[in-house]
């Protein structure tokens, strides 16, 4: 089959283009600089369309009203989420005087296509705007208090002891369900060709999101102090860890109730005030195809900081939920730390394939079993495997831990680039022996190792085969309590048996590849496209998530909600790039991005999108 020609692929790229955001990529690009709340209305729309949002919100709205008597309000809660959205995509402060300048040039035509009602009485608009806000956040807010005045300490006993434990669980099921139905809304804007080409691969990861209130405030769970701030439900970060802290003032309240919950002791100046935002992020495939679909966030969550139990395994039930295949599940060191039974076994389970690099003190054996094997680095192995074998990952970590430290060494010499250069040869000429080294012991390590036979069971129990033909395997069989068998099955250690020995049973461990090897580094190696989200959506240029000057309403709801429409926001950017790169006549630069005649067009006129108003009620 010959190739398409380059025309056919700009044709094919411009009907992709089209079916996304309703414009040829050169009338985008123009209507970006000339009219950008036109192109943000077609692109809210959909989102809001193709996730279902109106109908989640108005169905919320139900099961919490009383009666739906009374005047309708100028703006309910989707418009003003899809109005916020629309901030976001116009570069614009999500301030409720912002949001006022931004309707106020809106069009009527524009107005209405994402449900906003106006009389033309600007004098109201901050107060409608301010009032759906709330009536919003009413509707997801796990942290209900008043924030008019900063409380005392008996304000605040109040303000917990009147949180009802039910309604603060729905709605922080609510706050997770509308986090994803707008990513899933931004996905979907995709065409089915394209988003068919993803594999399922993801990575998970947690990025600060900082808070008004750099003093900070006593922790959730210290009654005795007074707050110090408005944004008192939010937490210290720090970046080691688990990412909670507490400070030495609330550990000598706590010590006593045990309520710091293994957050880690720190001063005040070492901590940073706010939340985290849990991101999972599509990745490349593993064919090496390049470029094949947008690196979406595909599913989030936010949370106080270090407060991650379960937040994996909820994040995978709902891509599961929404019929996307689960794959690689790439994590960094921290996450194998968690609860099994919240992580590990809940994405096993759902058929992904967990990728992950541990702690230095993780690393060798893990744990044993009665019948001969054992466990190291994630994988079983019979346990006549030599020391040298059972070592070698802590052999490589050390030897990359010296590698690191010498160049950083050479680094801060006060030398010519060529002096230095001569100086890291040796070291580098080190290192890339202990690779070597490392590699060949390895491939004989693997001798010794089980292969997994299928999935998880959804009991949790595990299948694997014996290596029979594993260097002094009859022996090995000959010993005392021996495994006989040419499988084994593994059981699913039960949460009180993990509760006493989390690495029971291997499951706390047990990842899809064989740690250190090519095929190991290949797909771990993936999850730097999630580093880039990260960066993406904090930038000042963007959504600007790491300024809180910029966002209006206090307490954790309000972030919560521009940390979701900032990610979709982020997606929408990926996706119009992942066109740009395929309309470009040349390589696409920061020069060119935003020039309208740097992209192929097809000839003749197209009028703009058109959006359908919302149904009234």
């Amino acid at each position: 089959m010959s190739r398409p020609t380059k025309d056919a692929q700009f044709e094919q790229a411009e009907n992709w283009m089209q079916h996304t955001f309703g414009y040829r990529m050169r009338d985008y690009a123009a209507a970006q600089l000339h009219s950008p709340i036109s192109v943000a209305v077609v692109e809210v729309d959909r989102v809001f369309k193709h996730g279902r949002i109106q109908q989640r919100l108005r169905q919320w709205r139900q099961e919490d009203v009383l009666s739906n008597a009374g005047r309708k309000p100028y703006l309910d809660e989707t418009a003003v989420l899809a109005l916020i959205l629309l901030q976001l995509r116009i570069g614009r402060y999500t301030l409720f005087s912002d949001l006022v300048r931004t309707v106020i040039k809106m069009s009527p035509t524009q107005r209405r296509a994402i449900g906003i009602k106006h009389d033309d009485n600007d004098l109201l608009l901050y107060d409608r705007i301010g009032g759906a806000v709330f009536r919003l956040m009413a509707l997801v807010d796990e942290f209900p208090a008043p924030r008019k005045k900063t409380p005392d300490r008996d304000a605040y006993r109040a303000i917990v002891a009147k949180r009802d434990p039910e309604k603060t669980e729905r709605n922080r099921a609510r706050m997770r369900e509308l986090f994803n139905a707008l990513l899933e809304g931004s996905w979907k804007m995709l065409p089915d060709e394209i988003r068919a080409r993803w594999d399922g691969n993801v990575a998970q990861d947690a990025t600060l999101v900082e808070m008004l209130g750099k003093a900070g405030n006593p922790s959730s769970n210290n009654l005795e102090e007074p707050r110090r701030s408005m944004n008192f439900d939010a937490g210290y970060y720090h970046h080691d860890g688990n990412h909670a802290a507490i400070t030495a003032e609330d550990n000598k309240v706590l010590k006593t109730s045990g309520g710091n919950q293994g957050a880690k002791v720190i001063k005040k100046k070492n901590g940073i005030w706010g939340v985290e935002a849990e991101l999972v992020r599509i990745l490349p495939n593993m064919s090496g195809e390049k470029d094949q679909f947008p690196l979406c966030t595909i599913a989030a969550g936010a949370h106080i900081p270090g407060a991650i139990r379960g937040e994996g395994g909820r994040l995978a039930t709902s891509l599961h939920e929404r019929g996307h295949k689960l794959n690689h599940w790439v994590v960094d060191r921290a996450y194998p730390n968690g609860l099994p039974h919240d992580f590990h076994i809940v994405i096993r389970r759902l058929g992904g394939k967990l990728v992950f690099d541990y702690k230095g003190i993780n690393l060798g054996v893990q744990t044993s079993t009665a019948n001969g094997l054992i466990m190291v680095s994630g994988h079983w192995f019979l346990d006549n495997l030599p020391d040298l074998h059972r070592n070698s990952d802590i052999a490589m970590r050390n030897s990359e831990n010296k590698y690191g430290a010498e160049m950083k060494r050479i680094k801060a010499l006060k030398l010519s680039s060529k002096e230095k250069s001569e100086l890291r040869k040796p070291a580098a000429r080190e290192f890339a022996q202990a690779q070597a080294l490392y590699q060949k012991q390895l491939g004989q390590r693997a001798r010794y190792m089980l292969k997994p036979k299928g999935q998880m069971a959804e009991n949790g129990t595990r299948r694997y085969l014996i290596p029979t033909n594993a260097p002094g395997y009859a022996k090995w069989k000959a010993q005392e309590g021996a495994h006989q068998g040419t499988t084994v099955t593994m059981e699913l250690p039960s949460p009180e048996q993990l509760a006493r020995d989390p690495r029971r049973g291997g499951v706390k461990d047990e990842q899809y590849y064989h740690f250190g090897t090519p095929e190991f580094k290949r797909a771990y190696g993936l999850r730097n496209a999630i580093e880039s989200a990260n960066r993406n959506a904090k930038r000042s240029q963007f959504e600007d998530l790491a300024d809180p000057n910029k966002r209006s309403a206090r307490g954790n709801t309000f972030t919560y909600i521009i940390i979701a429409l900032a990610l979709v926001s982020e997606n929408l950017r990926q996706a119009v790039s992942f066109f740009k790169r395929r309309l470009v006549f040349k390589k696409l630069t920061s020069k060119i991005t935003y020039a309208p005649s740097a992209f192929w067009q097809s000839e003749g006129y197209l009028p703009p999108p058109e959006v359908i108003p919302p149904q009234p009620r």
